[in-house]
């Protein structure tokens, strides 16, 4: 239990100090030192004496406890920097669950251990990390630093520390960067636009800033000088800049993730970031092949004069694209005429066709055989075939009458047995009896 508190503000001349005393009867906690950056800035303590009261039960002198604090030095942060705070302590009793925890709570910033178990009288050390973000602004803070128990602690278990947050001397950030292509997508064999922001955040002037974007997987790179960044209190200058690049995708590039690369530098700072971004890969045309397979019924026949024959082809388109076929033949001046059927047609991919040449062999022709040539076009090629036809001579013997010549004869036929009936009817006439 706190039995008095006295608390008191102390300036000496030999540095600051920031003091506070008072008195418990069992503090938890009795010795307690913060370090900002391995430098001693808040010092805890309490320490058992003897007062003259005595306990009325058994008139033992009465034990007491002087609890004092003292802030040694106002410690300097720096944005876009960690400061490493480390907490050492001495604890009277045996403790469970204990965390340390370090917080700036006006900006959010906070930073706490794992919970672990504290016996009487040994000392443990904590280190901590809190991350000072770089949008913070510059001014005076309080740094709370507790020990955390199942029950608030006693004794010089909390310490809140005075501090101070500034700008780098020198400190430039890459704020944004943005990679975009003008078309739906970045693709191989297009054009690739890189957007780069830079903001120089230190308290001097950043003198001759080069900023140099690179695509290492693609061996893609381009160094730009950005020139100077004023500092923050400069209102006549600009203290942010903002540059576009330009790159050239390969064609050969595969398709995936890759990774661009920013930095921004001078001679006395480098700054990097790295974004990700995505290549559209060419869509490969698929391999286009041409194959038609001409099968002939048969590339030699027998034809009389006078008479014709058919000369059958079966097309089949076996490649992956429509072909237009156009067929036709050579070679029959003189002594045939030709019909083909069909003569032109487009074949998709996998259908069949079938083509008849039929040739008609003039009555005058000359007995043999002759040879005249099919030809097949499609794309750009040219399929060629060799035909023979056999002329021979008409057979001579019994030529079957058609319908027409049939019913004459049977017609003239009937009449000659008509008139021979007749005639033999009328011959058979019954001679005129004579009397005497």
């Amino acid at each position: 239990l706190v039995l008095a508190v006295l608390a008191a503000l102390l300036t000496l001349t030999s540095g600051f100090v920031r003091a506070e005393q008072w008195q418990e009867v069992s503090p938890e906690i009795t010795e307690m030192e913060v370090l900002v950056n391995d430098i001693t800035v808040w010092h805890g303590i309490c320490t058992q004496i003897e007062t003259n009261e005595t306990n009325e039960t058994d008139a033992v002198p009465f034990l007491s406890w002087n609890c004092s604090t003292e802030q040694l030095a106002i410690p300097a942060l720096e944005r876009a920097k960690e400061a490493n705070i480390k907490v050492i302590f001495t604890a009277a009793n045996d403790l469970e669950k204990v965390k340390v925890r370090a917080t700036i709570a006006s900006e959010d910033i906070e930073a706490k251990t794992e919970s672990f178990d504290v016996f009487a009288g040994r000392t443990y050390t904590k280190e901590l990390s809190l991350e000072i973000p770089k949008t913070t602004e510059e001014g005076t803070y309080t740094l709370y630093v507790a020990l955390e128990g199942k029950k608030e602690l006693d004794g010089v278990s909390k310490a809140n520390i005075e501090l101070e947050i500034q700008r780098l001397t020198y400190s430039i950030e890459i704020i944004d960067v943005e990679v975009y292509s003008y078309g739906t997508a970045i693709e191989a064999g297009s054009k690739m636009y890189v957007d780069v922001v830079v903001k120089n955040r230190g308290n001097y002037e950043a003198e001759d800033v080069y900023v140099n974007v690179n695509v290492k997987e693609l061996g893609l790179s381009r160094t730009i000088y950005l020139g100077d960044l004023a500092a923050k209190d400069n209102e006549e200058e600009e203290d942010t800049k903002r540059i576009t690049v330009t790159f050239n995708i390969p064609e050969s590039v595969e398709e995936g993730n890759y990774v661009l690369e920013v930095k921004a530098y001078n001679a006395r700072i480098e700054v990097t970031k790295k974004v990700s971004f995505f290549v559209k890969g060419i869509e490969e045309a698929p391999v286009v092949t041409t194959e038609l397979v001409i099968e002939p019924d048969s590339l030699e026949k027998e034809v009389e004069k006078g008479k014709g024959t058919a000369y059958t082809f079966t097309l089949i388109n076996k490649g992956n694209k429509p072909l237009e076929v156009s067929v036709s033949i050579k070679g029959i001046e003189g002594w045939a005429t030709a019909e083909i059927t069909p003569e032109s047609f487009v074949l998709e991919p996998s259908e069949k066709e079938t083509v008849s040449i039929y040739i008609n062999v003039d009555e005058n022709a000359v007995t043999g055989k002759h040879i005249f040539t099919a030809s097949f076009s499609y794309d750009t090629e040219v399929k060629e075939y060799s035909l023979t036809a056999n002329v021979k001579e008409p057979e001579i013997g019994f030529v079957k009458p058609d319908i027409k010549t049939t019913l004459m004869i049977v017609a003239i036929v009937l009449a000659v047995i008509i008139i021979v009936l007749l005639v033999v009817l009328l011959a058979q006439k019954p001679k005129k009896e004579e009397y005497y």
